[in-house]
């Protein structure tokens, strides 16, 4: 029986599925570390993406607090918060649901708005991707449904009435309104 020794505990062991992994890339065919010392790898590596999320959130938490102090608004929001809002959301955009990679933290009744001042508790809180976050800007709720809608992204928070077009994605969807505006104005002819 054929036996290979692992490159990082040194432990000569048989070769076979039991103790390695296979591995395409590598000239041997097999990993040239042991699944023991490849499962405390993925353990600890895991762990310190864990840790690297905690921290993003936490960061985010600390903005969202200070922006919300800044306004003189009530309210204080945590890494834990965030990090159920994430777990609740199934790691989606709250607005568009498209996976995510970079996150922010929105508030759905914006911060700061003269009629439509809403408070940094954990209920009007969300986490959005970035394209959304930033053309939602400070929009009231109503306005940015209507504007998901003509997007072709339907919302639970959308009235059931309310028509949703056939789906643009963002980019495609901010360069039609352009051109409508322009066309409005005559600047195109």
């Amino acid at each position: 029986m054929d036996v290979k020794t692992c490159s990082k505990c040194k432990v000569t062991k048989p070769l076979t599925a039991r103790h390695w992994q296979r591995d395409s890339c590598n000239a041997t065919g097999w990993h040239s570390q042991c699944k023991t010392c490849r499962r405390e790898y993925d353990r600890r590596r895991d762990a310190v993406r864990g840790t690297r999320l905690s921290r993003r959130l936490a960061k985010a938490a600390d903005t969202a607090n200070a922006r919300a102090r800044a306004a003189g608004v009530p309210g204080t929001l945590s890494g834990l918060i965030l990090s159920g809002k994430l777990t609740e959301q199934n790691g989606r955009c709250y607005w568009c649901h498209c996976r995510l990679g970079s996150f922010h933290v929105d508030h759905k009744k914006p911060l700061g708005t003269a009629f439509f001042c809403g408070d940094n508790s954990p209920d009007n809180v969300c986490i959005a991707c970035p394209d959304c976050n930033a053309s939602k800007a400070g929009q009231p709720l109503a306005s940015w449904l209507s504007r998901l809608a003509e997007r072709g992204i339907r919302h639970e928070l959308q009235p059931a009435d309310m028509p949703v077009q056939a789906k643009l994605p963002l980019p495609e969807f901010n360069r039609l309104k352009r051109l409508t505006k322009f066309l409005a104005l005559g600047l195109l002819g």
